[in-house]
């Protein structure tokens, strides 16, 4: 992560994305929350000083908003964000409530906006923002009803959506009517590093 922090400052990025992963057998999450943060607040602190954010996915065992508050808590740092990714907050079965993204958003670093299906009970198919399961005009009216102007990212190629020939054209045409004015855009295929 070190070496990362270097390349991202070396080309101007803002973010670097990381995931906290599963659990392992037999630990707990408040364990795991304090072992993370130990780990993770030292890089924070030196991404903060090159002017970056590392930014930990709703992935895996770290959907639910208590799980990620708490590690936001414990390494309370500004170098440290989230990667707030609508739809594996869906796929873990985590239902995105207003509270929890009104609670998170001082702390989201950026968006991942795509949409899916479940096709069994744990295997799931991508589609374009909006032809999926998640309520996805509620979300970003919720962005905007909040006053969200953080960036937002269109995950569509690292997804392997073969169908959505042009992601990116899709959520520009989106985001006229539900980011509030002045909102910045990060619109593309992957995240800073």
């Amino acid at each position: 992560m070190r070496k990362l922090i270097g390349i991202a400052a070396a080309i101007g990025a803002r973010y670097i994305r990381t995931f906290a992963g599963q659990l392992p057998p037999g630990s707990n999450h408040d364990e795991m929350t304090l072992r993370v943060a130990k780990a993770l607040r030292p890089l924070c602190q030196d991404a903060a000083q090159r002017g970056l954010v590392i930014g930990m996915e709703t992935h895996d065992d770290w959907c639910g908003g208590d799980r990620v508050m708490k590690l936001v808590k414990h390494i309370d740092s500004p170098g440290f964000g989230l990667v707030y990714d609508v739809f594996n907050l869906h796929s873990c079965r985590h239902r995105i409530l207003a509270d929890d993204l009104r609670n998170r958003q001082p702390h989201i670093s950026y968006c991942h906006i795509k949409d899916g299906y479940f096709i069994n009970k744990t295997e799931y198919v991508y589609t374009m923002a909006g032809a999926g399961d998640l309520p996805m005009e509620e979300i970003l009216q919720r962005f905007k009803r909040d006053g969200y102007a953080s960036y937002r990212a269109s995950n569509g190629k690292r997804s392997g959506i073969r169908s959505w020939s042009r992601p990116n054209a899709s959520f520009r045409s989106m985001r006229g009517r539900f980011a509030p004015s002045g909102t910045k855009y990060k619109v593309d295929n992957s995240c800073a590093v």
